[in-house]
């Protein structure tokens, strides 16, 4: 595809995914539009899948990084789910959302490569033992509760303040609920991963650069935005989560790499 081709179908894109956040077109909602168009064609552009497998990775990386992961956060973390119940219906809305972003970016986009993801896992997975693949998993669902802790002390004196007030609508869950909660949104991230790593192409160092990109664009800056349109209070807190949230996309992103990427190991005969 051209290059004049592929920022026409960009803006094309941009306008759809604004009027998926808001029919009314509001600034926010442009932002969000042409943030998520412009980091899913290079996403895309990294997937060595045909089509149809894109499109299910795809609407899998953003459903379950960039609004499961976060509203089961918030079901803790806020006053929005006051039930299991609620936060099932609350899923409903991304789960359509994030099918028609996926749907409408691979249709635009084009794939241009021609593995399946089934095979493209499978094959994968034989790059390492299975006892390799179980411990690099738990790692990776420790080390995300250490990042996000590290990461969340530093600027804890600027944000707890905010958390604190009642009237904001943000709450602090007791703490040993808040680590197996992480360590559990570790895990998932890292499941995630692993997928998305099985499908790209083996560009050097394009594991760190695709998971540092989808955790924080997809998972963090995305859902921030939304968040200021819900909670007013977030605005004031958002420059300190904004850069928070980029430390902890960029460490844990390496992090996953090593991990769970390919890196350069050679497949297991």
């Amino acid at each position: 595809m051209s290059a004049p081709k592929t920022a026409y179908n960009i803006i094309i894109l941009g306008v759809i995914f604004s009027l998926i956040y808001s029919r009314s077109f509001t600034p926010i909602a442009v932002l969000e539009g042409f943030a998520l168009a412009l980091f899913l064609a290079w996403f895309i552009s990294k997937l060595d899948l045909d089509s149809r497998s894109a499109f299910a990775l795809t609407w899998f990386a953003l459903f379950i990084i960039g609004e499961f992961n976060n509203m089961l956060e918030a079901y803790f973390f806020t006053t929005v789910y006051n039930t299991a119940g609620s936060l099932a219906n609350g899923l409903i809305k991304p789960l359509i959302t994030t099918f028609l972003e996926s749907a409408f970016a691979v249709l635009l986009l084009r794939p241009k490569g021609n593995r399946d993801i089934a095979a493209a896992l499978k094959s994968y997975l034989r790059l390492r033992t299975a006892g390799s693949w179980v411990w690099r998993m738990i790692a990776a669902s420790v080390l995300y509760l250490v990042v996000y802790f590290i990461f969340g002390l530093i600027v804890s004196s600027y944000v707890m303040p905010y958390y604190s007030d009642a009237s904001s609508g943000l709450v602090i869950p007791p703490l040993p609920t808040l680590v197996v909660l992480e360590i559990f949104r570790g895990f998932i991230y890292a499941v995630v991963l692993l997928f998305v790593f099985a499908g790209i192409k083996r560009e050097k160092n394009m594991d760190f650069w695709v998971a540092s990109a989808l955790l924080y664009i997809s998972g963090a800056f995305l859902p921030l935005l939304s968040s200021m349109a819900s909670l007013s209070v977030i605005s004031s807190v958002a420059p300190f989560h904004l850069v928070e949230l980029l430390a902890d996309s960029m460490v844990y992103g390496y992090l996953a790499s090593r991990l769970v990427g390919a890196g350069k190991i050679k497949p297991r005969k």
